[in-house]
């Protein structure tokens, strides 16, 4: 089953923009009661929610829908949660963490949801040192993906907003991801969405050390990570060949490189294909 690509997050006081962000080809929106709403403003973010889910036809959607809620050491996060278990079939296909320190969290938030809600998968978002160093705990606390939060992380160690600052954070979650084979991590949001070979650049930094999906702030980023995390035609053509020489050959070169076993379940993959028939 292929893997989401591209979340983007919607604010939750702004109604008007949940229906036009399912519009836009992204694999899920994140309805947003975090950090991209106002504290006098959440209340109403929750009201949004609710009343949009009544009036939305929920067998209409495709689009996967996931609630950021407040991390449960806030205030809001009793009302989130309230709201949460008032949506009675609502079309939710998740819920997303933020600010993850612990691997006691999910659970902490289960006890406040009714039996149906804590089946949802749950999305962690690391975005402290403190959440980078317990990494591996978070990964195995029940969630099902991790998402790098480079902002708050950047605010947390008075770092720059740069690939080798945030090197070592990205690198932990990648490798937390893989020993609790969860899916391959969510990179975090790039700003600039008036730039397309900022945001390109970015991804592919970001793919490069294992990450397979990126969090989006505007409906135009969207096509562009797609494209960046779906592999080129070039790419497709080398994963062909490689394995139609696999086919009675595990040392051969393709276009003047050696290839091997690592590198033919890669082509494998690479095409959508299992790599466990390669022993």
């Amino acid at each position: 089953m292929k893997e989401d690509v591209t979340y983007l997050f919607v604010p939750a006081n702004k109604k008007e923009l949940f229906s036009k962000a399912l519009e836009c080809g992204a694999d899920a929106i994140i309805i947003d009661l975090e950090d991209s709403v106002h504290p006098a403003e959440k209340t109403h973010g929750r009201e949004n929610i609710v009343s949009w889910f009544a009036a939305v036809n929920g067998d209409s959607i495709t689009t996967k829908i996931y609630i950021r809620i407040n991390h449960p050491e806030c205030v809001d996060f009793i009302h989130d949660v309230k709201m949460l278990n008032s949506l009675v079939g609502a079309s939710i296909a998740g819920i997303m963490v933020p600010k993850m320190e612990s691997g006691d969290t999910i659970d902490r938030i289960k006890n406040h949801l009714t039996d149906k809600l804590t089946e949802l998968p749950f999305i962690g978002i690391i975005e402290t040192a403190r959440g980078v160093h317990c990494s591996y705990a978070i990964a195995t606390s029940g969630i099902t993906r991790i998402a790098f939060g480079s902002l708050d992380y950047s605010l947390d160690i008075n770092c720059q907003q740069t690939s080798d600052a945030f090197l070592y954070a990205r690198s932990q979650i990648v490798v937390a991801s893989r020993v609790a084979n969860l899916s391959a991590p969510i990179d975090c949001v790039t700003p600039d969405f008036f730039s397309s070979d900022t945001l390109s650049i970015d991804a592919q930094h970001a793919q490069s050390l294992g990450f397979g999906a990126k969090l989006c702030i505007h409906p135009k980023q969207v096509s562009i990570v797609a494209k960046v995390f779906s592999p080129s035609e070039e790419q497709k053509q080398w994963a062909n060949k490689v394995i139609e020489q696999s086919k009675d050959n595990y040392a051969f070169q393709v276009e003047g490189v050696m290839v091997d076993l690592p590198l033919i379940k890669q082509a494998s993959r690479l095409l959508g294909k299992s790599d466990r028939k390669f022993k």
